[in-house]
């Protein structure tokens, strides 16, 4: 069976507008008709509303307004938040690791003190068994 093909229609516009038409249908080589077809589809795909968006371009300007407001406010973060905690971090991590070195310092330290007290306790016990030896001998 073939395919029935629909009668075109008419549209009525202005004769300025039908100027303004063949002028732009030239220059992107279209036809009026394709020119329609074209124009209903772009609408559709973009859901782009000729009567309530003042242009593409506008809409792109307000989304890249928005953008820039989000960018803006991503650096006042960084700038306010996240380097200063960043920062802190490091000069914590710092201080940490400073105060681990005093403290191991301090507890070689403290060997060092548990070793020497050692050697002397051993030592004055030998210079006692030396000393009760002598007093033995005589």
């Amino acid at each position: 069976m073939e395919s029935i093909k629909k009668p075109n229609t008419t549209i009525a516009i202005s004769q300025q507008d039908l100027k303004r038409l063949e002028s732009f249908v030239r220059k992107k080589g279209l036809s009026k008709k394709e020119f329609i077809t074209v124009s209903l589809d772009f609408f559709e795909r973009t859901g782009l509303d000729p009567v309530k968006h003042e242009s593409p371009k506008a809409e792109l300007e307000k989304v890249i307004k928005r953008i820039d407001q989000i960018v803006a406010f991503i650096k006042t973060q960084e700038k306010e938040t996240i380097r200063p905690s960043f920062e802190a971090i490091v000069s914590s991590e710092e201080r940490i690791k400073n105060d681990l070195s005093k403290i191991l310092k301090i507890e070689h330290f403290n060997e060092f003190i548990r070793g020497f007290n050692s050697f002397a306790m051993e030592t004055k016990n030998s210079l006692k068994l030396l000393n009760q030896s002598n007093h033995n001998e005589h």
